[in-house]
């Protein structure tokens, strides 16, 4: 018996043997696949890291520009909710209710008093009138269009950039000079033409700038003429530490850059009463440079606010209400996309560089026109002269008559 057992339980144990083997087998066949299964499934997490890594890049970036302009659309905010309201009155009670019928009127005939001279630095013409939906400039285009006169061939003829551009605008004669402030305007400016023959104290001419490279504009380096003449100046860039003494009484800027320059320029108005002014936005510009569109275009979106504000807050004053013409240009626009950097950069000579937006609001000024006679830069200051009763003896431009009622 035990012999004939013996050859069973060998049997037994070699079957056990060979079916452990082939388990074995397919277990190592199972383990083999489960490595290619976690090995596909290593790269494709990998690879879903490297989605959530540039996903995480670009919401950094959508952080970086969000908090770009985010100080500056609060600044707004507050700046639109106190505007009208200097001293205690039904002025902003009147802007709520109905601002449209209050303010946005076409004012009546009559001679201006007072002009502001408002440039929106370097926005190209694409992105203003030449934008068939004017989606940067609603207030401009919707509001403030259709009661004054816009031209549509307006051009910087000549340097294409900051300096330049508003000197130009200012003494009626293409400036060859520095965009460094290393430089006056070497012809008359309108401030001095309007202080030495009517008289009028410093403090009736402002020059109120983003810009702190036209720190040098408000008077020329002309033999005769100069500082004796010229206007006030004051920036956002100027108040770094102390407020410069002629805005001692306004203590330090709760903003900078657009809205800061609005706030110095509402504080001016206030007590100063200026009857012939020149603003700068220059963010618009400053953006471009930094090469994000939408930081730029969301800048444009900001000045169009701004100069819409200040149309409701000239008309809000008795002082300038309807005696006040407002002028809205560029000094230069920038580069057209394809050519050179595009919108980063400016100084050329191409359609982007030159032309510009031009609208002119005020009592003499015609309503819900447009006019198509070239233009440029240099036939500003003649067209202020003219308004003013003055006289730019030293100016080439031309005055704009085809504005006129």
């Amino acid at each position: 018996m035990k012999k004939w057992v013996s050859p069973v339980l060998i049997a037994i144990l070699f079957v056990g043997t060979v079916v452990n083997g082939f388990l074995y087998a397919r277990q190592a066949t199972d383990v083999a696949g489960m490595e290619d299964r976690i090995t596909s499934l290593t790269g494709a997490i990998e690879t879903l890291s490297g989605n959530v890594s540039n996903l995480s890049g670009s919401v950094s970036n959508l952080r970086t520009d969000v908090a770009g302009t985010k100080e500056g659309i609060t600044s707004l905010e507050t700046t639109i909710e106190t505007i009208t309201k200097p001293t205690p009155s039904n002025t902003w009670t009147a802007l709520a209710s109905d601002p449209a019928l209050q303010l946005l009127q076409a004012p009546p005939s009559g001679k201006a008093q007072n002009v502001f001279l408002v440039v929106m630095d370097g926005v190209r013409y694409s992105e203003t009138f030449g934008d068939p939906l004017h989606r940067y400039i609603p207030h401009i285009w919707n509001d403030l269009r259709p009661i004054g006169t816009i031209n549509t061939e307006f051009n910087n003829n000549d340097i294409t950039v900051t300096v330049p551009g508003h000197t130009s605008m200012l003494t009626g004669v293409w400036q060859k000079i520095k965009n460094d402030a290393s430089e006056r305007p070497h012809n008359p400016t309108i401030f001095e033409y309007y202080r030495k023959q009517t008289g009028a104290p410093a403090s009736k001419t402002w020059v109120v700038t983003e810009h702190m490279n036209l720190v040098a504009i408000n008077y020329s380096d002309t033999s005769g003429w100069g500082e004796s003449y010229g206007a006030r100046l004051d920036s956002p860039g100027l108040h770094q530490s102390t407020p410069p003494p002629e805005n001692a009484d306004m203590g330090p800027l709760k903003f900078g850059g657009d809205v800061g320059t609005f706030d110095i320029l509402k504080h001016v108005m206030q007590r100063d009463r200026p009857s012939l002014v020149m603003v700068n936005l220059g963010q618009t510009d400053g953006m471009g440079h930094a090469g994000k569109w939408t930081a730029y275009t969301n800048a444009i979106l900001d000045a169009d606010t701004i100069v819409y504000y200040l149309w409701l807050k000239i008309q809000s004053m008795p002082y300038y209400k309807d005696k006040t013409t407002l002028i809205l240009t560029n000094d230069h626009g920038r580069f057209l996309d394809g050519n050179g950097t595009g919108f980063q950069d400016h100084g050329g000579i191409d359609d982007g560089n030159r032309h510009l937006m031009f609208l002119a609001i005020g009592p003499n000024i015609k309503s819900g026109a447009q006019v198509d006679t070239p233009r440029e830069l240099i036939d500003i200051g003649p067209t202020i002269a003219s308004m003013m009763g003055i006289n730019m003896t030293q100016a080439m431009g031309k005055n704009m008559t085809e504005l006129l009622r």
